[in-house]
């Protein structure tokens, strides 16, 4: 990632077009509080000016359209973080006390110190993050979550100030991309096969309840948003705490709704959640299941016979289990209410790689008074592959209760294999747009389900 390398005479045209933009912004208002709406705004103002220079005669560098976004940037005191923040390679930028020093973490570089005082910059980030939140930030709370989109980024700030940041302003940016990842660029990035993506669809469509653990950073949220996006038109309940990371589904012509609470107001969490239970969603986006509030009303929910995606941290799936059961109070009877856990882990070198690395059912009866764990699919590190673990497909407890359903087996065998196939075809695209990929898996959806498939097709699992 490169540093802004700007010469003094661009600086200073930066600076003269910037006054004159706030001289006219000044005169005719502002067009909005939020950072999108100003940073927008404030760019047009920018190269209306340039334009007006340009057409007197005034000589402009070659890629003077660019300069528009920077006196954007510059006129909110955020040109020190204009670099990490475009840069599409940068996932986290952490600024500690007070931008004495701020880290970058890079997707091919890994850990890097960014070499800017990023103090200014910290300053009026603060300041718009409070402005376009409306959220107080002094002793009695110190701190804020929130996510922040524009037109070039969208990011999931935190903020933290003293007494609980000891030596003082502390921010933290994760960066998601504003167009998030599909389920077949995942394939393609190596998080996680086509088969098992196929496995983890066929799951989502029969509406299986999708726990998805790791660690932070693991990359737990993108699998689930591009897990959730695909889904069919069913009416959804979307309910994220602090920050929104799913995206709105409405222009795919789902009734989806989508609520965001506060960490500080479990209350009202608490009541949302149950307010769920009555709106009878088909399926649930819970976000991340973080407190025993939390872990309490998703087993409700499960118990109500609500169908759910979530997140949640730890380790592995038993870790989890013991989380869940001594820690946070859920019967171990309850457990027996989740269907899929799938594991993702985050290597620490260079390039940074996110993938799957097992994926787990859970069996619907206890042995000896424990919950069984079924192990579907595991990360072989000698084949660097998500391979499937059980002796035939059967064997998998979601498997064999949809055949109890009544679905035969050559039936779920071809609904497998055609989703295989369309995710692989899309994975060796350059680019795809993620209604594309929805519609063409929903095709194939219906078209096996509907035809009569002849008794004896060859499993390819």
């Amino acid at each position: 990632m490169s540093t802004l390398c700007v010469a003094q005479e661009i600086w200073l045209l930066i600076d003269a077009v910037t006054l004159k933009m706030l001289e006219r912004e000044e005169e005719g208002g502002v067009d909005g509080y939020q950072l999108r709406e100003i940073l927008e705004s404030r760019k047009e103002k920018a190269l209306e000016i340039l334009r007006e220079l340009y057409k007197h005669g005034f000589k402009l560098p070659e890629n003077w359209q660019k300069l528009g976004e920077l006196v954007a940037f510059r006129s909110c005191g955020l040109d020190e973080l204009y670099p990490p923040l475009l840069d599409e390679n940068v996932e986290e930028i952490n600024i500690l006390s007070f931008g004495k020093t701020t880290w970058i973490h890079h997707s091919e570089l890994g850990g890097c110190i960014y070499n800017r005082r990023t103090y200014d910059a910290a300053q009026h980030l603060t300041s718009l993050v409070k402005l376009e939140t409306g959220i107080p930030l002094d002793e009695e709370r110190p701190y804020i979550k929130a996510t922040i989109q524009t037109h070039d980024f969208k990011a999931r700030v935190s903020i933290d100030i003293p007494p609980i940041a000891v030596d003082g302003l502390t921010i933290s940016i994760r960066k998601f991309r504003v167009k998030p990842f599909t389920l077949a660029e995942l394939i393609a990035r190596g998080t996680l096969t086509a088969k098992a993506a196929a496995y983890l669809l066929w799951n989502l469509y029969h509406r299986r309840n999708i726990s998805i653990v790791g660690e932070s950073g693991a990359g737990k949220t993108t699998l689930a948003v591009a897990l959730d996006a695909l889904s069919p038109p069913w009416r959804k309940i979307s309910i994220e705490e602090e920050a929104v990371e799913n995206i709105s589904q409405r222009d795919f012509g789902i009734e989806h709704v989508r609520y965001l609470t506060l960490a500080s107001k479990r209350r009202e969490r608490e009541t949302v959640l149950l307010n769920i239970l009555h709106k009878s969603p088909v399926y649930v986006f819970l976000g991340e299941v973080l407190y025993p509030e939390d872990s309490r009303m998703l087993f409700h929910m499960l118990a109500s016979g609500i169908k759910c995606i979530h997140t949640c941290h730890a380790e592995d799936v038993p870790q989890l289990l013991s989380k869940w059961k001594n820690y946070h109070g859920i019967p171990v009877e309850s457990l027996l209410d989740l269907d899929l856990l799938v594991v993702m882990k985050k290597s620490l070198g260079k390039p940074v790689c996110r993938r799957v690395v097992k994926i787990c059912e859970i069996e619907k009866r206890l042995y000896g008074g424990m919950v069984e764990i079924v192990e579907v699919f595991v990360f072989n590190p000698n084949t660097q592959e998500l391979e499937w673990r059980l002796a035939g497909i059967d064997k998998a407890p979601s498997i064999r209760r949809a055949i109890a359903e009544g679905y035969s087996l050559s039936t779920i065998l071809e609904e497998l294999a055609s989703y295989e196939r369309a995710l692989e075809r899309y994975a060796l695209l350059k680019e795809h747009s993620m209604e594309a990929l929805r519609r063409e898996l929903l095709e194939v959806r219906e078209r096996v389900l509907s035809k009569k498939i002849e008794v004896g097709a060859q499993a390819t699992f």
